[in-house]
């Protein structure tokens, strides 16, 4: 499986970095999203001064694997008091569910299934063999 094309290479060795293969990264669909996407095919709410654009972590539902919602790592989130504000975002209004990657349905059946509290750690407790 191909990584998603519109990943940069800053993208992709970030995720390197924390050791999640790009396959892996496909699999989850994550991908580059501009701040126009962000507003119109992610359904991100903000300003029109503020800036969207960054990598799309989509949720899906887990049995019937239709996308449900979305999460957003901002590139460029404002920052208050030396901190990023909004670093992360997600549809206002939309579901508040458990990320599930594609196929975890099947997974989900399986005992030896991991839990993870987070998207990135979830696909690198995949990229270690665990979890399924």
């Amino acid at each position: 499986m191909k990584p998603h094309p519109f990943l940069t290479k800053q993208d992709l060795a970030m995720f390197a970095r924390h050791k999640i293969p790009a396959e892996l990264v496909a699999e989850a669909a994550i991908a580059r999203t501009t701040s126009p996407d962000a507003r119109s095919k992610w359904y991100l709410s903000a300003p029109s001064k503020i800036n969207l654009a960054g990598i799309v972590y989509p949720h899906f539902d887990r049995e019937t694997g239709d996308r449900m919602t979305c999460r957003v790592r901002r590139d460029k989130p404002e920052m208050v008091d030396g901190k990023p504000k909004n670093k992360y975002m997600s549809p206002a209004g939309g579901p508040r569910i458990l990320y599930c990657p594609p196929g975890a349905a099947a997974k989900l059946q399986d005992k030896d299934t991991s839990i993870c509290a987070g998207r990135s750690r979830e696909v690198r407790t995949r990229s270690h063999g665990l979890g399924g």
